[in-house]
């Protein structure tokens, strides 16, 4: 019983060696082989990439479409069996003999172009706009008669299809989204710190089929036309906006002189916080922090009635002098030329002037002279000043 199962195993490996010999045999690439597939290929206006594709379960193992370029070449001699009849069988089921196919020529496939880039509608709006297409005639195939190897294609199809591009292209409902467009719309939603979504949030009377995710692909490049009414209403929307913002927010151009004006008035310390002291009517939600915000110079937008509020507190204060100030080399260096002209230090000084406004004690002009002090009463250090000035040489 043993041996008459080796033996029918035997026999089954045999067998399927045998079919896998004849199924994978090799014959040669005759010059009516190539011929037949080249008037496939034309007849049928499908290309080797476009014959394949879809039919991966299909395939015979190891058929790829630069396999049969290099048969239509004439590159290769010999071919597997199995692959030569697939790829047969498979042209010939797609020949259509009902309708008449045409060559799609350099010309046809340029008018097709202008008309669609005319229209500022593409393949797939094309298609759905037609009201009774052709069978058969799908969108893709139309964006493959543009893109691909295609050589014929049926007569009927292209008519349609140009006919419909054509009137299009001549009252078009769709425009280009062109780069002076893109750059336009960037400007606005720049200027005034506005994003596509923020924007369809301040907007009324929404055009129909409008979002914000395609104003987004207008300006990333993902999407290359618009419906003239789309685009109308958007540039509309963003430009007035910008132009009221542009009334409540700093502007771009002004943002460099107003950085190095904080900066100034920093260094004065009246930023971030002595501008508050004593304040009245100060604009809701501006603080320290706001102002210490800006010395980062943000790209975001900064309140114009916030920066009309800080620059005026800041130029009054510049008026005030019992402000406090910072004690410079200078200024110390100026008390000391003063002590040694007249020979009188910091107690004699005092001792010899009336009217010392209040604050002012003798170890405080010591502190000035020694350094010890970092910031001073600007009305006091001038006074000081004067005193010292008013006594005779030593």
């Amino acid at each position: 019983m043993i041996h008459f199962l080796i033996l029918y195993l035997q026999l089954t490996f045999i067998w399927h060696d045998l079919s896998m010999r004849d199924r994978e045999a090799s014959e040669l690439v005759t010059k009516e082989i190539i011929e037949e597939l080249n008037e496939l290929r034309l007849r049928t206006g499908i290309g080797a990439s476009a014959l394949l594709r879809g039919q991966r379960r299909n395939t015979p193992s190891g058929l790829r479409s630069c396999t049969i370029t290099r048969w239509l070449n004439g590159k290769t001699k010999t071919a597997r069996k199995d692959h030569i009849d697939f790829v047969l069988t498979l042209w010939r089921s797609k020949l259509d003999n009902d309708h008449k196919r045409i060559e799609l020529t350099p010309a046809y496939k340029e008018k097709l172009t202008s008309c669609r880039d005319r229209s500022g509608v593409g393949s797939t709006k094309l298609f759905k706009q037609l009201k009774q297409p052709p069978k058969g005639l799908t969108a893709a195939m139309i964006e493959r008669w543009l893109a691909d190897d295609v050589l014929t294609v049926r007569e009927d199809h292209l008519k349609c299809v140009l006919n419909e591009w054509e009137k299009l292209a001549l009252s078009p409902t769709h425009h280009q989204i062109t780069a002076s467009l893109k750059e336009e719309l960037n400007d606005y939603k720049v200027r005034c710190y506005l994003g596509t979504q923020s924007l369809f949030n301040l907007c009324e009377d929404i055009p129909e089929g409008l979002t914000f995710h395609m104003v987004s692909g207008w300006l990333d490049g993902s999407i290359q036309s618009a419906h003239i009414d789309h685009i109308a209403f958007i540039r509309e929307a963003w430009k007035g906006i910008c132009k009221k913002r542009q009334e409540q927010f700093l502007s771009l151009d002004d943002k460099p002189t107003f950085f190095k004006t904080i900066e100034k008035y920093r260094r004065l310390m009246f930023l971030p916080g002595k501008i508050f002291l004593q304040a009245n009517h100060i604009p809701d939600g501006l603080s320290p922090h706001t102002i210490n915000h800006w010395f980062k110079k943000p790209a975001g937008a900064i309140r114009q009635d916030y920066v009309d509020w800080v620059i005026e507190r800041c130029k009054a204060l510049e008026q005030d002098d019992t402000r406090v100030i910072i004690l410079t080399d200078d200024m110390i260096q100026a008390l000391d030329i003063e002590r040694a002209r007249s020979g009188s230090g910091a107690s004699k000084l005092f001792n010899q002037i009336d009217n010392i406004p209040d604050g002012i004690k003798m170890p405080t002009i010591s502190r000035w002279i020694n350094g010890y002090a970092k910031t001073i009463r600007k009305d006091h250090y001038d006074f000081i000043l004067a005193a010292w000035k008013t006594l005779p040489d030593k």
